[in-house]
C-alpha cells in the first residue's frame, strides 16, 4: 500500500481561513491565497470542484481541507529511483456545526474523501458525543495514520494505483510541465518536448551579497513603476520563498506573481542566468529580460493562464522595450502557448 502524506491543509473557521502544512502553526490567508497554494501543491490550477471547494464557507462551524498524496512512479522516467514521485490524488474533507446546537447523537458533521475530479470516494457521518467542543482558532487536522478516514483514503490510492498507469503519468506529465507552484505562478509549463524547455529555464541564481540585492531591488521597482505597475502590485508579501520586494533574489523561476491585496509580481534571482536552449534569452541584456518577465507576470496577475500569457504577452500593453517584445516572441515560438496543450485552455 502506498505510503500517504498530508501536503497542507486549508481551515475555514469564524469567517478565516487558515493554511496550516508542516506542523499546528497556521498562517492566516486570503481565500485567493489558500487557492494559490493549493495551486502550487498540486502543480496546476484548480479545477471547478477544487475552486468551488475552497470558495464555499461553512455556515456555522468550520471545514478541514486535507491535500492527499501517494508515492507513485513516473512511467516515463528510465532511473527507477528518480521515477519515484509523490502525486496529490485527492481531498480528506472534515465538516463541523457546532456541537453546542446539536443534542446528544445528532449528526454534527461529515468526514469524506474525494478524488482530484471531484468524486467522493467515501463518507463517515459524525454524530455529537460528550465531549468539549474545539476552542478557536480552530485546528483538527485529519490523521491518515489511523481511524476510519484514512481506509476511506486508501481506498482511494488504491483506485488510484488501479488507474496508476494512465493517471500518474497525466498528472506528473503536467507537474513536470509547471516544475513550480502556482501560489507564485511564474514561467513555467509545457508537455512532451516543450517540458525540456521549460524545465531548463528553471536554474538556482548566483549568491547575492545584501547591497546587490538592495540595488537591484530599487532598480526593478523603479522600472515597474515606469511601466506603470502600481506600486501596491510590487513585490509578493506573506508568501514562504518570496522577498517581500521587486526582487527576490534566491527565486528560480524568471518571475512570479499572486493574485490577491497587497500582493502581485516579483523579478527571481534567476532573470540574471542563462537558459539552456533559449539564446535568445542568452543575447538578450539584463534590462531586456527583465522588461519581458515584468510583462509576462503581469500578465498572468490579470488572470491570464500561462499558455495564455505565453501566446499573448507580445501584445502586452505595457511600454516595454522593443527588445523585449522580440524577446517574448522568441518565447512564444519556442515555448509555444495553449497550442501545445492538448487540454483545451479554460473558458474566461
Amino acid at each position: 500500500m502506498p505510503i500517504l502524506k498530508s501536503e497542507g491543509t486549508v481551515v475555514q473557521a469564524n469567517e478565516k481561513t487558515y493554511w496550516f502544512k508542516d506542523d499546528f502553526k497556521g498562517v492566516q490567508v486570503s481565500t485567493l491565497q489558500a487557492i494559490s497554494l493549493v495551486e502550487g501543491v498540486v502543480g496546476r490550477e484548480l479545477d471547478e470542484f477544487e475552486s468551488s471547494l475552497l470558495i464555499s464557507r461553512p455556515f456555522d462551524g468550520s471545514t478541514n481541507i486535507t491535500i492527499a498524496s501517494m508515492l507513485a512512479s513516473d512511467p516515463t522516467e528510465r532511473n527507477y529511483l528518480k521515477s519515484i514521485k509523490r502525486v496529490v490524488i485527492g481531498y480528506a474533507v472534515r465538516r463541523r456545526e457546532k456541537s453546542t446546537r446539536f443534542n446528544y447523537g445528532d449528526i454534527i458533521g461529515t468526514d469524506a474523501f474525494y478524488d482530484t475530479d471531484g468524486k467522493r470516494i467515501g463518507e463517515l457521518r459524525i454524530t455529537r458525543k460528550q465531549e468539549p467542543p474545539l476552542e478557536t482558532p480552530l485546528l483538527d487536522p485529519i490523521d491518515f495514520l489511523g481511524g476510519a478516514l484514512a481506509d476511506i483514503v486508501r481506498i482511494g490510492a488504491k483506485m488510484a494505483i488501479e488507474l496508476a498507469e494512465e493517471r500518474a503519468a497525466l498528472y506528473l506529465a503536467k507537474l513536470e510541465a509547471r516544475a513550480a507552484p502556482e501560489v507564485v505562478g511564474g514561467m513555467a509549463g509545457s508537455k512532451g518536448s516543450l517540458e525540456a524547455f521549460w524545465r531548463a529555464g528553471l536554474v538556482a541564481p548566483r549568491q547575492f551579497t545584501a547591497a546587490e540585492q538592495k540595488a537591484w531591488s530599487a532598480t526593478i521597482k523603479s522600472r515597474m513603476k515606469k511601466l506603470g505597475i502600481p506600486n501596491k502590485n510590487i513585490g509578493i508579501r506573506g508568501i514562504p520563498g518570496e522577498s517581500g520586494e521587486a526582487f527576490n533574489a534566491l527565486g528560480d523561476m524568471r518571475g512570479s506573481n499572486v493574485r490577491g491585496k497587497g500582493i502581485s509580481i516579483s523579478v527571481h534571482g534567476n532573470v540574471m542566468e542563462d537558459w539552456a536552449g533559449f539564446p535568445e534569452w542568452n543575447a538578450a541584456s539584463v534590462e531586456t529580460r527583465i522588461d519581458a518577465t515584468i510583462a509576462h507576470e503581469w500578465m498572468e496577475f490579470n488572470e491570464l493562464t500561462h499558455w495564455e500569457t505565453v501566446e499573448l504577452a507580445i501584445e502586452s500593453k505595457l511600454p516595454i522595450s522593443k527588445e523585449a517584445r522580440q524577446l517574448l516572441a522568441a518565447m512564444q515560438k519556442k515555448g509555444v502557448g495553449w497550442k501545445a496543450l492538448a487540454d483545451k485552455p479554460r473558458a474566461r
